[in-house]
């Protein structure tokens, strides 16, 4: 299907395309919100069992890291997971839909 937006320009034509693919399959954000509450779910308790331990048994944890540090720590960690995964994700999905509808023209990647 050629675009009424590409020029003769291939350079300009794939990148045009990329963009085009990667905001027609937006609705793949859905998959991504839900790969990244999962990795957001694991970083949790993998961050809260560490923090929490450490403020029971290392005096100087127990000085420094009052409750609102401690959860900071947890949610930083977790929001890190979230975005990390789901930005992972989309562009995943983005570039494997953009392979398979791109035209023939594009999809030769040899130099010859």
């Amino acid at each position: 299907m050629p675009l009424p937006f590409c020029s003769s320009s291939t350079l300009h034509c794939s990148f045009v395309w990329y963009w085009y693919c990667l905001l027609k399959h937006v609705c793949g954000t859905a998959e991504a919100a839900v790969a990244g509450a999962k990795a957001a779910a694991v970083a949790t308790v993998a961050a809260a069992v560490p923090t929490l331990a450490s403020v029971r048994m290392l005096p100087w944890a127990r000085a420094h890291l009052n409750p609102t540090g401690q959860a900071l720590i947890i949610s930083t960690v977790a929001g890190m997971a979230y975005f990390i995964v789901a930005d992972k994700t989309i562009l995943s999905m983005a570039r494997k839909h953009s392979f398979d509808d791109a035209p023939d023209h594009l999809k030769n990647t040899s130099f010859h």
